[in-house]
């Protein structure tokens, strides 16, 4: 769980304030304990 917190922080930061991504990027990673335990499951799950 410590690298997808850790990645998600990494490119909330490098995206720009002025595009929409990075919008999207800052907002998924203020979401980042709701939304990472269901991503990891998914990834170990494989689905």
């Amino acid at each position: 769980m410590e690298n997808l917190q850790s990645a998600v922080e990494k490119v909330a930061r490098n995206k720009s304030p002025h595009k929409p991504d990075g919008q999207r990027c800052r907002r998924y990673a203020e979401q980042k304990e709701q939304r990472l335990p269901a991503l990891q499951e998914e990834l170990q799950s494989g689905e």
